[in-house]
């Protein structure tokens, strides 16, 4: 049996290396947004966007479908990881061609063999199913420092262009480069902790069976949602300009890490809640309701503080880089994508908690209509309104999914969760009081003083002491199984 797993320590990791990923993707989008052209900047978002789908898509929630299974089937954790490898692996061929054919249009002969090495990055992503080592054993600071080394790499890297003269467009080779560095080294470090290589060749030719089971129907429901969030890329890129597609992704490359981080930190409990909802339904509830509640109060808080400060982001980012026009557009996107970020926050506890129940066709009918309805609609305002109601259209229908998520996973209480949503009620009254001409840097100052200061208030809510306890003893049980 192994010794005692923290969940908090695990997601501490996490979140330092997500920040520390959100830290050197700003620094990249101010020195590329006030060096570069919009061509540029909107290649520069247009790759980031399509590795950012390709993780998404490559994972549909496979991760937690195998760690469940494994959590639950112990002893047949090699069996099982192939199995996701051989089923990533035929999504991540599948979207490499795509992007190979966005390669095959474009007329530039620099900007086409970018994307042709964007499409050999995502053919590997499917490398990243090995990230279920690390997630059934706790192990997510391995993870976390190669991401950071390779963050911290490419920052260097990017500098050094800026300082050389070096062409900007540069920095799209080194984010292609730093994302295959990560993806084969998480390859490489997670084979040491398996004792039996996964055989992806023998899974593929049972991945038929695999792919109907469970994981295609959570997989459809993950695959919506990430195609709701990012559509809004190749709307803007369709139906309106490339200058229209800057001032859009100038928003969205700033608001795409935050999408990722519920769903981070919700990675180590996919293997607890499976375990709770078989051995214990009331520890099951306990842990799924106060996982709710804190999500919910993050997310509001940090979506409410970011309506009130999101104009001051783009211009400390930007600057004048932008433009009068484009920095009001990205400004108004930015506010809206805060409202999706919430959404996503609580769809990150939902997901995996209706998954252990079983209750994933729910989740896949709901996702589907959400997206379908969603996109349609903003096809439609994107020729008639513009890139803001785009954004606002994918923000509102992110929204509603959660909503009605949460009403679907039942056994929720309206009390506790009502109670998390006062720091972010607080904060807003606070930020409101702010008068309008004040500096961009004061106003980041005290959204900055706000977020804190609601996050520790959600951090020392009475009973989350009880809560971790359990969910460590959970966690815990899961990883002696496996390394047993």
């Amino acid at each position: 049996m192994s010794g005692h797993v923290s969940i908090a320590r695990n997601q501490g990791w996490v979140l330092l290396s997500a920040f520390f990923g959100m830290g050197a993707t700003l620094v990249l989008t101010i020195i590329v947004g006030r060096n570069a052209p919009l061509e540029t900047l909107g290649l520069f978002g247009l790759v980031g966007a399509l590795f950012s789908l390709a993780r998404d898509i490559t994972d549909l929630g496979s991760s937690a479908v195998a760690t469940r299974d494994a959590a639950r089937s112990l002893g047949h954790e090699s069996e099982i990881l192939g199995q996701l490898l051989a089923w990533r692996l035929s999504l991540s061929a599948f979207l490499a061609c795509a992007c190979l054919g966005l390669a095959l249009q474009r007329d530039d002969g620099i900007e086409s063999g970018l994307l042709t090495l964007t499409a050999l990055a995502i053919l590997l992503a499917f490398n990243n199913g090995f990230f279920a080592v690390f997630q059934l054993r706790q192990l997510q600071h391995i993870p976390a420092i190669i991401n950071m080394g390779a963050n911290g790499v490419a920052l260097v890297a990017v500098i050094l262009i800026l300082l050389t003269g070096a062409p900007l467009l540069l920095t799209v080779l080194v984010i292609v480069l730093r994302e295959m560095v990560i993806v084969l080294a998480n390859r490489m470090t997670a084979l040491r902790h398996l004792k039996t290589r996964p055989a992806i060749g023998a899974a593929l030719r049972t991945i038929r069976q695999w792919g109907l089971s469970t994981v295609s129907i959570y997989a459809l429901a993950a695959l919506c949602w990430h195609i709701l969030l990012n559509s809004g890329t190749f709307i803007v890129e369709l139906k309106l300009g490339e200058d229209d597609l800057g001032a859009y992704m100038a928003a969205f490359r700033l608001a795409t890490p935050l999408f990722g981080i519920g769903w981070l930190l919700t990675a180590p409990l996919m293997a607890v809640f499976a375990l709770a909802s078989q051995l214990d339904g009331d520890a099951y509830e306990r842990q799924t309701q106060t996982a709710l509640g804190l999500a919910l109060g993050t997310g509001a808080l940090l979506a409410t503080i970011g309506v009130h400060v999101s104009p001051s982001i783009i211009l400390i980012i930007y600057g004048q880089g932008l433009g009068d026009m484009a920095s009001m557009v990205a400004a108004g996107s930015l506010r809206w994508f805060m409202l999706a970020f919430a959404g996503t926050m609580v769809l990150a506890v939902v997901a995996p908690a209706m998954l252990a129940q079983g209750a994933e066709r729910r989740l896949a009918l709901l996702s589907l209509c959400s997206m379908s309805i969603a996109v349609v609609i903003a096809v439609i305002v994107a020729g008639h309104g513009g890139v803001t109601l785009v954004a606002a259209t994918i923000a509102l229908f992110m929204s509603v999914s959660a909503g009605v998520a949460v009403f679907l996973m039942g056994r929720w209480r309206a009390g506790p969760l009502l109670l998390s949503l006062c720091p972010a009620l607080v904060a807003g009254l606070g930020l409101a009081l702010l008068p309008d001409t004040s500096p961009a840097l004061v106003q980041l100052g005290c959204g900055t003083a706000a977020a804190i200061a609601g996050l520790t208030v959600l951090w020392l809510r009475p009973g989350l002491a009880e809560y971790r306890r359990e969910q460590n003893h959970l966690a815990t049980l899961a990883r002696g199984g496996i390394d047993v």
